[in-house]
């Protein structure tokens, strides 16, 4: 009998130290089987990747409900876009629209993304005066000159009170082969600390506008919906989940490493996330992504890390 009872009380014991334990954070090996755990939210103080502050912020708040995508066609002395281009352009920002209302009905929401294909109305033209060399970007000072030339504060609300939304995202075409790129609202302070306003007598608030730029080639290669959709993804949270050279090139040899871990870690969770690779033909946005564009409330722990730099 004191054998029995020595062994129940063991057991009892053992019970109580690791049966009834807290779950733990640690990365566990079966990915399948890890439950989604919640992130605390960002203070804005930590080193993580800026485009996450464009979250809830500037003229494109949430892919949710009405959504408008502005297209802007930009010419230069030396480079025009034609008719047919401009057509062939204004597909793929329709066909990104469409997969990214698909990829919503997935995680249960509902979004209904209007482009310049459905109304004309979201379609603009400006004429550079001079030859755009950048192709990496315009530097943010010209972009702001272009959005006070096109006074998108009166054209922002008259759009907001047109279609009774909040959420539009702006897209700056160029007929030259590029590197496409965002800049989100909320990450501005990275470029230029000014608020874009309008001189207008009737605009009593300043406005913040997302936009993002888009060559028509990549890499000499024809521009797809992909690019469309992930620099749009861009404006309304999401983070670049690849890293290049220029990566470790621009925080010294020390970044080299995480870099690295990085990758192989991002091509083991979702090696068809959006926001890791635009050129392959089955993308689809994951539990990271979803989360930073509001999309889903939690996200695996394992994820945050990838959004740190050194």
């Amino acid at each position: 009998m004191k054998a029995i009872r020595t062994a129940l009380t063991s057991i009892f014991c053992f019970l109580i130290l690791f049966g009834c334990a807290p779950k733990t954070e640690n990365i566990p090996k079966n990915q399948e089987e890890e439950p989604k755990q919640e992130v605390q939210a960002f203070t804005g103080e930590e080193p993580v990747q800026p485009y996450y502050a464009s979250k809830n912020a500037g003229s494109a708040k949430e892919l949710i409900g009405d959504v408008l995508v502005v297209s802007i066609f930009m010419e230069d002395p030396e480079a025009k876009i034609m008719p047919q281009l401009e057509n062939e352009m204004s597909e793929e920002v329709r066909k990104a629209a469409d997969w990214l209302e698909n990829e919503a009905k997935k995680r249960g929401k509902a979004a209904k993304i209007i482009t310049g294909k459905d109304d004309a109305e979201l379609k603009m033209h400006y004429q550079h005066p001079n030859v755009i060399t950048d192709e990496t970007g315009m530097p943010y000072d010209d972009v702001l000159l272009i959005m006070k030339n096109l006074k998108f504060g009166s054209y922002y609300n008259r759009l907001s009170k047109k279609y009774n939304t909040q959420n539009v995202a702006f897209i700056l075409h160029f007929n030259k082969n590029g590197r496409s790129n965002a800049y989100p609202s909320g990450a501005l302070e990275m470029w230029s600390p000014e608020l874009i306003s309008s001189d207008e007598a009737n605009e009593a608030e300043y406005a913040y506008f997302d936009i993002c730029m888009v060559y028509s080639t990549v890499q000499w290669e024809k521009t797809v919906s992909y690019v469309y959709a992930h620099e749009l993804l861009h404006l309304f949270g999401a983070a670049d989940l690849y890293y290049t050279n220029q990566y470790v090139d621009d925080r010294g040899e020390n970044a080299l490493n995480m870099h690295m871990e990085k990758q192989t870690l991002m091509s083991k969770y979702c090696p068809n996330e959006i926001m890791h690779s635009s050129s392959i033909t089955n993308c689809e946005i994951g539990d990271l992504t979803a989360y930073l564009i509001g999309w889903e409330e939690t996200v695996p722990i394992k994820y945050v890390y990838l959004l740190y730099n050194p």
